[in-house]
């Protein structure tokens, strides 16, 4: 995952930009025009405030999201063509966000 000077993130698989205030699509599928064309652009990723420390990753997940917002955040290795998911040795890391748990260091307000 890369991080753009202009506030964008850009996805490992298909180097696509998002913007990482809105959620928006700034460019989709930018190096194929082929897959650009074929492959219907993502819905608006949803956007959750965040605050960091030294070692954690603090998600609000309260913050008036639409019920369908996912509480899962999935991060894993680049897509290649021609191999199945049965046949890629993918590192996946998955964060749990609880916010029920305040002794965690997570009060709900964002500072």
């Amino acid at each position: 995952m890369r991080f753009l000077q202009d506030g964008c993130i850009v996805c490992p698989t298909t180097d696509s930009t998002f913007d990482l205030c809105t959620g928006a699509i700034k460019e989709w599928y930018p190096k194929n025009p082929v897959l650009r064309v074929l492959t219907p652009a993502l819905r608006t990723l949803f956007v959750y405030p965040v605050r960091t420390d030294g070692e954690n990753i603090y998600i609000s997940m309260g913050a008036g999201l639409k019920s369908d917002a996912s509480a899962e955040i999935v991060f894993s290795g680049k897509a290649q063509p021609g191999i199945t998911a049965t046949d890629v040795n993918v590192d996946e890391v998955r964060m749990v966000v609880d916010e029920e748990l305040e002794g965690f260091g997570f009060t709900g307000r964002m500072s």
